[in-house]
Parts: structure tokens; C-alpha cells; sequence
């Protein structure tokens, strides 16, 4: 997990996080004093509560830091308690399946490694690490890692349905039809002029027709179908503070599905615009990948993909890849907007709605800049001057 911002006040004790980690490592956490722990209660987990349990003897056999994740937000001890594994749904995991992906991913080293799950939480490795940021994502060796980090999730092959992305167009098309009025009734009674302007945005859009619009581009365009991790968004990739064979590490694996890989690759692009943490803007500053930096992305990814001994086909160039990132770029502008209105209930943060609507402009003039077709492939140098925040 990343460095980051953090409460003075952590929840659980220095004996209840000892007795905790004590369960999973058996010699050395197991016979330190209450005296040589800290703890340090994490505030960027958005979904979760985290608190980082750190150790100041002598560490040679076990970790002397371990990251202690309980499920859902909680302002004190008792709600910790009451912490559930989540379910899972159409767009997220289950925490089983969750702790699946983790073992995929941690012992080849391309993720945290899972030490332990316990009823509504895990424990898990901490990395020092820091969460990507719109400037390193121009740095060529950062870009490179960001891309070989994609690829080898792509390279995965897990036991999870082939359907995914089927099952959720559909269940977002239902969610339209039945939650359209209430969606628009919430916003109606938020006094802001961004909520008037998303407002008037998701009444006027055809949210059935586009999905099955940009669905249909997939498929067109042979798009290839692989294990994606589904949120592209800063917050999930860490940039390690330290040297590393690759520098890029993605996290928080909810969202794991299979699905079309440019729609991580895509929503990367998108994401190097918008910012989740900044209490005054949604947008970075920054403009999504020119096609130089597209091109420069694509050919780390498919030489990681050879790397990998990944079977190589007539789809697997730049050009297709830039292409697939293009048709992605556009779901995952639809998908973000979807989830954080029909999905998941309305986000009423005048603030968060602007980003949406940026969005929805960008979606717009993308859309119609694929259909004429002109120059197709400098479709990523798009967007990133619409609208005002």
C-alpha cells in the first residue's frame, strides 16, 4: 500500500494489532513487546479502513511492517468489529475472490502479497510506495512500467466467468430503465450549477444506445478479451520508493474482471486528466497521451507481452492496440459515469458531478471524432481542455 495522509489516532490498539498479526507470524511478531509496535491509521482508503502496524525490532524472518485492511469505513473500535467480507456484484469481487487475484499476483511480485484474511478484514504486505500522479505519467520510464504492469495482468488467466462484460452492459441497461427518474430527481434538489448541468447531460444521453454502440465497436474491431483490472484510476497504481526490476505496482483488485483490454488501457489514458483527491478540481492540468506517448505505451506493453511468452497474434501491433485504447477510452468514460450514478446511487458532491460532465463532453467529441474517421489513431491527444470544471 502507499504512503499516504494519515489520522493521529488509529483504531485499534497496539495489543489488539499484535494479537492480530500475531496469528499469521509466529516467531518474531509473535514475541514483540506492545513497546516496539506503532500504528498508523491510513486515510486514502476510499472503500476501506486501513492501518499500517509497524515493528522496531529485529526483523530478518518476517516482516517488520504489515498492512491490516478491514472492510468499509468505521470511526471507531465497535465498527471495526462489525466489519463484513463484501459480497460481490456485477462490477466488483467478493473478498474470496479478491484473495484469489492476490495470490496470483504477490508471489510473482506484481502485487502486495497476502499474509492472512480474517473475518471482515486481511492482512497484507506493505509496499513504500506512492500513488501515481498526471506528471510521472509523462516520464518515459514510469510510462513503461505502468504499461508492463497492465500487460502482465492482461497475461493472467483466472477461473473467473468469461461473461463479465455482457452481464454488465446489460445490468447497467436495466438500472437505467428503472433508476432514470430517480437519478434525475436526486440531482434536481442539489442547488448547484454543476448539478443542473449534469442533470440536463444524463437526461439528454442515450445511455442504452451508447453502451450497445461502444459494445459493438469491441467487436467490430476484434478487440481481444483478457483479464482486466477494471479501475484505471491513479489510485490504483503505486510508484515504489525504491529500486525496483519494475518500478509500477496496481493494487486494490475489486474490479478484476474479464473483460476487453482496452478498457484498462483506455481508462489509463483517460485517467491522466482527473484527480479524485484535490478538494478544488477534478482535473489535473494534464491532457490525456499525444500519440507519441501512445505509441511509445503500446510498444512497452507488447514487448512485456514476449517477455511473458504471451502468444502473439495479427492484433497484438501498436496501431491495434492504439485503436483498442480508443474504443476503451470511450466505455470507460460511459462505465465511470454509470457506476457512480445507476450503480452505486448518485454521488451529490457538486464537485464529483463537474468531473462527470467533463466526461460526458469529452465522450461526445471522442465519439464523434471515431465515427468521421479522420485520423483515427490521434484520438488520445483529445480532450482534455473540455468544458470548465
Amino acid at each position: 500500500m502507499a504512503n499516504a495522509q494519515t489520522t493521529t489516532e488509529p483504531l485499534l490498539s497496539a495489543a489488539h494489532a499484535l494479537s492480530l498479526v500475531s496469528g499469521w507470524f509466529r516467531e518474531e511478531w509473535a514475541n514483540t513487546s506492545i513497546d516496539n509496535v506503532s500504528i498508523t491509521r491510513l486515510t486514502n482508503g476510499l472503500i476501506n479502513n486501513l492501518q499500517l502496524v509497524r515493528r522496531n525490532n529485529s526483523a530478518i524472518l518476517e516482516p517488520a511492517a504489515v498492512l491490516i485492511r478491514h472492510f468499509g469505513h468505521a470511526e471507531e473500535i465497535s465498527e471495526l468489529e462489525s466489519c463484513e467480507d463484501p459480497e460481490g456484484d456485477s462490477v466488483t469481487l467478493s473478498a474470496t475472490d479478491q484473495s484469489i487475484v492476490f495470490w496470483e499476483m504477490g508471489p510473482r511480485d506484481w502485487g502486495p502479497k497476502l499474509y492472512g484474511f480474517f473475518d471482515g478484514g486481511r492482512l497484507e504486505e506493505y509496499i513504500d510506495a506512492h500513488m501515481l500522479n498526471a506528471s510521472e505519467c509523462t516520464q518515459p520510464a514510469i510510462a513503461r512500467d505502468v504499461a508492463r504492469s497492465y500487460a502482465r495482468i492482461h497475461s493472467l488467466r483466472l477461473a473467473f466467468p468469461r461473461d463479465s462484460f455482457q452481464v454488465v452492459k446489460q445490468e447497467f441497461i436495466v438500472n437505467i430503465r428503472e433508476k432514470r427518474e430517480a437519478v434525475l430527481q436526486a440531482l434536481s434538489v442539489v442547488a448547484d450549477r454543476r448539478a443542473r448541468e449534469y442533470a440536463a447531460i444524463f437526461r439528454e444521453t442515450d445511455w442504452t444506445h451508447e453502451l450497445e454502440w461502444v459494445a459493438e465497436m469491441f467487436e467490430k474491431h476484434d478487440c481481444e478479451e483478457t483479464m482486466t483490472h477494471g479501475d484505471s484510476n491513479h489510485l490504483s497504481v503505486l510508484v515504489k520508493n525504491y529500486e525496483s526490476e519494475c518500478q509500477v505496482m496496481l493494487i486494490d483488485y475489486e474490479t478484476f474482471s474479464w473483460s476487453y483490454r482496452g478498457f484498462d488501457i483506455g481508462g489509463h489514458f483517460n485517467e491522466r486528466m482527473y484527480c479524485y483527491i484535490d478538494p478544488d478540481t477534478q482535473l489535473t492540468g494534464y491532457p490525456a497521451p499525444t500519440l507519441q506517448e501512445q505509441r511509445f505505451w503500446c510498444e512497452a506493453y507488447l514487448q512485456e507481452m514476449e517477455d511473458l511468452e504471451q502468444d502473439i497474434t495479427e492484433y497484438d501491433t501498436v496501431d491495434h492496440l492504439i485503436l483498442e485504447a480508443s474504443i476503451g477510452r470511450l466505455y470507460h468514460l460511459l462505465f465511470t459515469n454509470l457506476v457512480c450514478t445507476v450503480h452505486d446511487g448518485v454521488e451529490m458532491d457538486p464537485l464529483f458531478l463537474s468531473g462527470l460532465t467533463h466526461m460526458m463532453r469529452l465522450y461526445k467529441q471522442l465519439k464523434a471524432q471515431f465515427i468521421d474517421g479522420r485520423d483515427r489513431t490521434s484520438i488520445g491527444t483529445f480532450g482534455a481542455d473540455i468544458g470548465t470544471m
